[in-house]
């Protein structure tokens, strides 16, 4: 019986509305929500609890519209049909210089890669922004199981093809360690899937296992979370950890403030795995610009084809 729930019943109507693949497509769907809903909060003055649930716009930036942590994020996802994890880095390359003219809020890292110009004030933290955890957290779905050599290896090649420096690369594998155990541990819980996660990521420098061990006392600054891929990483525990559905997350990540709309479709995507049904409760996720990704459905069934296969 096709299933009849919001967005997902529209992409794909014949989805059982149950077990991995569900949670997976909510995942996506709730990725990109986050992103739409948390980029009219994006480095502006922090705000408090109750969020309005609604769908706002910004100064160029109409309501519903995702930003470039979707847009990276699906054509990450669309290069998993590479039969390398090298050919896949190499062939999202290939996309970003032809897609990038339309792309809005690109960061600094990717700016850089592409040749574009990146303001002075940003020089210094190009290749250690959050933008490689950012899109290949939900690649990380694509392989079940205890697959972490293959796992790590396409999240690596694809996340070094623009953020190439330690800090980017660990935070990545964190992360999708993180992701892909929300799957796999059926009393998943955060502070453990970051352990399992420390374990089975080699070679983390002793500073940042230092920034790891006080992931249970971690606070935002005063300022929001920064681009920074650790601190965004531990920031995205904390939302998890006080988060029992999806909105619970999107609300605690446009608390946190600074890098809203990453927080929001990281951490909601994780939350999403756990308790897709929560998505669906929201009023707002038909009021996405669903037009702006398309290849929404094509991407969720390419994750779930290298899935059934890996």
């Amino acid at each position: 019986m096709p299933n009849k729930l919001p967005v997902l019943g529209e992409m794909l109507p014949d989805m059982d509305p149950s077990g991995d693949e569900f949670a997976i497509a909510t995942a996506v769907l709730a990725y990109a929500t986050g992103d739409a809903f948390g980029v009219s909060y994006e480095f502006e003055p922090l705000v408090s609890a109750p969020i309005p649930k609604a769908m706002l716009g910004k100064a160029n930036w109409p309501a519903g519209g995702v930003s470039d942590d979707s847009l990276l994020s699906l054509m990450t996802i669309a290069c998993l049909g590479a039969a390398t994890p090298e050919a896949a880095a190499a062939e999202f390359v290939t996309r970003l210089r032809a897609a990038a003219p339309t792309l809005r809020g690109l960061g600094p890292t990717t700016r850089h890669a592409l040749g574009i110009f990146v303001e002075e004030r940003e020089v210094g933290i190009i290749g250690v922004t959050n933008g490689g955890m950012m899109r290949t957290a939900l690649v990380s779905l694509a392989f079940p199981g205890k697959q972490s050599d293959t796992r790590q290896a396409w999240v690596r090649a694809l996340c070094a093809a623009t953020h190439f420096e330690t800090q980017a690369l660990v935070a990545a594998l964190l992360m999708a360690e993180i992701y892909a155990s929300a799957l796999e541990l059926p009393d998943w819980d955060i502070d453990v899937a970051l352990e399992i996660a420390r374990r089975n990521v080699l070679e983390i420098p002793p500073e940042i296992s230092e920034q790891l061990d006080g992931a249970l006392v971690f606070e935002s600054a005063p300022t929001g979370v920064s681009l920074n891929p650790i601190e965004t990483l531990l920031a995205v525990m904390s939302i998890v950890r006080r988060s029992p559905t999806v909105w619970h997350a999107y609300e605690n990540a446009i608390c946190a403030g600074g890098d809203t709309d990453t927080l929001a479709a990281l951490a909601s995507a994780l939350v999403a795995l756990r308790n897709p049904n929560s998505f669906y409760e929201l009023p707002f996720i038909n009021d996405v610009n669903w037009a702006e990704i398309p290849e929404t459905a094509e991407r969720i069934t390419t994750l779930l084809t290298k899935r059934a296969r890996s």
